[in-house]
């Protein structure tokens, strides 16, 4: 008996949360609800269900046997209570929440500690309760185990098994014999526990074939016990298989109980009675008259589900369309189950294997441990391998160190805690979380709705309680389709949809796209979504919307999206704050749109765990942890359009409020668009923007990263490759050196600029284009003569980038792909641009803001490009991916705003005015555009600062200056250090012909030479050559005194010796 009275309270507090665990959303695995609940649901309550291939194909691979006693015996539980709750009014119990709960209190109850206490009891008596402790916190048990898993049930029937076998082969006597008593009494294995023996081992071995493999060294125990064990020398061979005899009965009792219940559901198994087969009617007829027994015959044959099982898992072929895995990842699996134990294990059993014996002291540490390992073993030579295959590894991980917990430090039971407490939060409350709470509110959207009313060949109903009684011949026919996408199945047995509905005026159809690509669910929304319009608001508010078939005008169909809020769906929808999001088809026949209507927090893909943590601990963050279902209808007529400022679709259908942007006021749509790199790299779908997407070959090489690699394999729209000629760049060369910005441009940038020019004269001619630029006025504290004579020496320093650019011939350009990594896939996008399957479900944003195009369309660009003053191959910059590319913003924006072309941010907004930067000497206060440098090209002081600058429409030019700036003279009194000698010297660098200037500036020109995809690349490391010469030289006096002797000498004045 337990006295420990404060241990008792701690475990009935695990208790309690144990059962609080139950309620938890936690989605584990797909075989938590499709092994036992979902065949069960649809047995019991008659659901419509999706049966796993388990139970299909033939021959059947799963046992109907524990199902049926685990979940079936529950269910008809709550069938019995809802009867009793309707007789007394109140009203119908059964709803996908009460299903729900009662499948996990089944295990629930099944998962108490009895079998482990009671084993702990008999050897450490006084550790017994320790060992209860670390069983009920650890979150196996609190999770997984309170989960309708077969491995559940298979470590409960171990724990059973075992148990039997330590109680019966534990003495009841005292070991000195008493008057009367024989040591055949004393000492042999009790009858009724041999039979529950047998019959425990055959309903494990139908629960799951690996049952077998940690069941195995208990049943050579069990053998050893009764022929070979001490207490068994002289006993006569008639008597020990007498011993062994009710094992053997229960093991065969069970197994064909189980095979002829096996053989019956499945429809192998025919039994009939004169030639009738057999019903409920005829068990009445048999208790009046047993002798009618006698006429039982049956047709057909007996199925072993265990062996079919065996069969199939042997074929790796099989094993492959689940996943085959490396042989070692059950290290890690275990590891992952049992965090801090693991040590605790591995070091008993290193001591304990050596001296581990059948004639041990205490034997049952010996069996417990060589199942443990058998199992462990076994396992890791399958290739498919998940967690929950070591589940019933609980039992010798917790009963092996029994001895030791009460000597374990407090350093190990706070690790347990934190360790248990996380995983618990994991499993229980985030990876998945959202998709049983969504099925629940599904159910009262797809089946709660009443009171229907006709408005202009809609119908709109009230949201209400699950209806009980649907209507048959009626004339509408309510159908709902529910499409799940990136989601774990759904288990439709808590929907709760009757197969007997079928036929009635509520329709529900589920569509499981799981992981598909984009292309697929983009065709079932095209299939499944109705075209009409003329839908007003207001209908929407706080009710369900049915649109009426096109095919069948009694047929009224919605269309609901179920899918988390991290799922990419940039390619294939316009993003969007606002609560509608059009997409549509390529030539824009069919638009639709996406309506919030149920969003459930949290919810947690760790396929997609990059995404949410790329977010950061922001409110964006939390949003993103969430599963949300969308109405997909057709596009209505709306008062303002909106577009989103944003670049991923994490935030679509976020768990939280959504955030409206302002609406857009002055764009609309352009026929032709000019996109450079940017688009593609941040993965927006510009198809909204333009009904033509332009771009040149150099943009698609600089598509290199994997993510922006697989956007543009998959891109919806169908993306033109154009070289633009060699009359259109001259003129843009030209134009850009009139306005100074040729030096700020690279060589992707000038021909980016000059497909737009020839394809605005292809379009509207030249009358639109200015010939020359416009004329900057004077600023208040710069003069014009200031920012010609400074734009005149910026073209003087750069002669290589003018006479390179200039001497580029446009019809040599070929697509170069440098990296081996993308090539296949760089080719096969460029392959796939002139012609995008699928493209029809895709459409434009719907801008209805009063825009009118006039006659002369103008050409649109995008462009996101940095710019480059020396060299114009991208290799010099590395690659640009969605991290870095906030770094490349278009500086070169001013210059098409000069050139009098229209410009739009990356996701449609339309550029009035453009903010820059440039370089201003506050020593002679003269103007550079050229970024890179470091010294000032007038004065040759290191005195640039970074100064704001903007440009709108009409080429006006303000420069922002500090009106308190204050040039700090600090250092700058003081004299200049005493060059040091060797080449690493960094000296003070306060001009720019100075030699160590002119080296660092080699030195890095070497270094932009070096191409590391190169297969002959070597890093300097290896090979022993430092790499000092990459160090970045330090130019000017720097924010501390150049002789710092003074502080040095006072450091030391302070320091006593020791």
């Amino acid at each position: 008996m337990i006295r420990d009275f404060n241990n008792i309270a701690l475990y009935l507090s695990l208790c309690v949360l144990r059962l609080w665990c139950t309620t938890l959303p936690g989605y584990i695995h797909p075989d938590e609800f499709f092994q036992s609940p979902e065949v069960m649901g649809g047995d019991v309550f008659g659901y419509e269900v999706f049966r796993p291939w388990e139970f299909e194909q033939s021959p059947q691979c799963r046992s109907i046997v524990i199902p049926a006693l685990t979940i079936g015996l529950p269910f008809n539980i709550l069938k019995i209570l809802n009867v009793w709750a309707i007789k007394f009014g109140y009203g119908d119990i059964i709803n996908s929440h009460s299903v729900f709960i009662t499948e996990r209190l089944s295990f629930f109850f099944l998962s108490f500690d009895y079998t482990v206490y009671t084993i702990a009891q008999l050897f450490y008596p006084n550790n017994a309760i320790q060992s209860l402790l670390v069983l009920a916190s650890s979150y196996v048990v609190l999770i997984f185990n309170t989960r309708p898993f077969s491995n559940s049930a298979e470590l409960i029937l171990l724990a059973l098994l075992f148990c039997t076998y330590v109680k019966g082969s534990t003495p009841k006597f005292p070991l000195r014999r008493q008057p009367g008593d024989s040591s055949t009494d004393r000492d042999e294995f009790p009858v009724n526990l041999a039979f529950l023996f047998g019959c425990i081992a055959a309903f494990g071995f139908f629960t799951r074939i690996t049952f077998i493999l940690y069941a195995f060294p208990i049943g050579i125990a069990f053998l050893h016990y009764i022929f070979l064990s001490a207490r068994a020398q002289g006993k006569s061979w008639h008597s020990k298989f007498s011993e062994l005899f009710p094992a053997c009965l229960g093991l065969v009792t069970t197994t064909g109980i189980c095979v002829l219940a096996d053989s019956l559901y499945f429809g192998t198994l025919k039994v009939t009675f004169g030639g009738v087969i057999l019903n409920n009617d005829h068990i009445f007829e048999f208790l009046s008259n047993p002798a009618k027994f006698m006429k039982i015959g049956w047709h057909g044959k007996f199925i072993i589900t265990p062996l079919n099982n065996f069969i199939y898992n042997i074929n790796s072929e099989n094993l492959s369309q689940h996943g085959l895995h490396p042989r070692y990842l059950h290290i890690y699996n275990f590891v992952l189950l049992f965090g801090p134990l693991t040590l605790l294990t591995m070091k008993d059993l290193n001591v304990s294997v050596k001296f581990m014996r059948w004639t041990a002291k205490r034997t049952y540490k010996t069996v417990i441990v060589y199942s443990g390992l058998f199992g462990f073993v076994l396992l890791t030579l399958i290739p498919h391998q998940e967690a929950r295959f070591l589940l019933p590894l609980l039992l010798p991980v917790i009963i092996v160190p029994s001895d030791r917990l009460h000597k374990l430090p407090i350093l190990f039971w706070a690790v347990w805690v934190i360790f248990n407490l996380v995983f618990v939060v994991i499993f229980g409350g985030l990876h998945q979380a959202g998709i049983v709470p969504i099925m629940q509110k599904l159910q009262n959207q797809s089946l709660g709705f009443k009171h229907c009313k006709n408005i202009n060949g809609y119908f709109r109903c009230e949201l209400g309680k699950k209806i009980t009684n649907p209507v048959k011949n009626q004339s509408e026919i309510f159908t709902t389709n529910i499409i799940f996408y990136k989601t774990y199945m759904p288990p439709h047995h808590l929907l709760g949809y009757p197969k007997s509905w079928r036929g009635t005026n509520i329709q529900v159809n589920i569509y499981d796209l799981a992981g598909s690509s984009l292309s697929n669910l983009g065709n079932l929304l095209s299939e499944q979504v109705l075209s009409k319009s003329s839908l007003v608001d207001n209908i929407w508010k706080g009710h369900i919307i049915f649109q009426q078939n096109n095919k069948n005008s009694t047929n009224f169909e919605r269309t609901l999206l179920v899918t988390p809020s991290t799922t990419e769906l940039s390619p294939l929808f316009i993003e969007s704050y606002n609560e509608f999001i059009s997409i549509g088809d390529h030539n824009g026949n069919k638009k639709m749109r996406l309506k919030l209507i149920e969003q459930q927090w949290p919810h947690i893909n760790f396929d997609h765990l990059d995404r949410i943590i790329a977010k950061g601990i922001t409110k964006s963050y939390w949003r993103s942890m969430g599963v949300n279902t969308k109405d997909v209808t057709p596009e209505i007529q709306q008062l303002e359009a909106r577009i989103i400022m944003g670049t991923t679709m994490t935030d679509f259908g976020s768990a939280m409020d959504l955030v409206f942007n302002s609406p857009l006021s002055s764009f609309c749509p352009s026929k032709r668009l000019v996109i450079d790199s940017g688009p593609l790299i941040k993965g927006i779908n510009v198809r909204a923007f333009a009904e033509k997407i332009y771009t040149i070959p150099e943009v698609i090489s600089e598509i290199r990263d994997k993510h922006s690699r697989d956007f543009l394999n998959q891109i919806s729209f169908d993306l033109q490759i154009k070289v633009p000629s060699d009359e259109a760049l001259r003129e843009v060369v030209n134009f850009s050196k009139k306005t100074g910005d040729f030096a700020s441009l690279s060589a992707v940038d000038l021909r980016v600029l000059a497909l737009t020019y020839m394809l605005e004269v292809e379009t509207n001619g030249t009358k639109r284009l200015k010939k020359e630029p416009v004329k900057k006025p004077l600023n208040k504290s710069e003069s014009m003569e200031i920012i010609n004579k400074q734009e005149q020496q910026q073209r003087i320093d750069e002669p290589n980038l003018v006479s390179n650019l200039e001497s580029l011939k446009l019809a040599d350009i070929t697509v170069e792909f440098s990296s081996s990594e993308g090539t296949d896939h760089q080719r096969d996008a460029v392959s796939n641009l002139y012609q995008v399957e699928n493209s029809e479900q895709l459409n434009n944003i719907d801008f209805n803001n009063d825009c009118s195009l006039s006659k002369d369309e103008p050409i649109v660009e995008i462009s996101t490009h940095k710019l480059k003053d020396e060299e114009y191959d991208d290799d010099d910059i590395g690659w640009i991916t969605p991290d870095n590319i906030d770094d490349y913003q278009a500086k070169e924006h001013e210059f098409p705003i000069d050139l009098k072309k229209d410009m739009l941010k990356l996701l449609g907004k339309r550029i009035r005015k453009v903010k820059n930067w440039v370089l201003r000497c506050h020593a002679c206060f003269k103007i550079t555009t050229n970024t890179e440098k470091k010294f000032c090209p007038n004065c040759g002081n290191a005195a640039l600062i970074r100064t704001s600058t903007s440009t709108d429409a009409n080429g006006n030019v303000t420069y922002y200056l500090k009106k308190n700036f204050q040039y700090n003279l600090r250092g700058t009194k003081y004299s200049i250090p005493e060059p040091k000698s060797g080449r690493n010297a960094n000296n003070i660098i306060l001009r720019e012909d100075q030699k160590e200037y002119q080296k660092a500036l080699k030195n890095q020109r070497k270094q932009k030479e070096i191409d590391i995809f190169d297969p002959d690349y070597i890093p300097k490391l290896l090979i022993g050559i430092s790499n000092s010469n990459s160090i970045s030289p330090v130019i000017g006096y720097g924010r501390r005194k150049p002789k710092g002797e003074k502080s040095d000498k006072k450091f030391l004045q302070n320091v006593k010796p020791l």
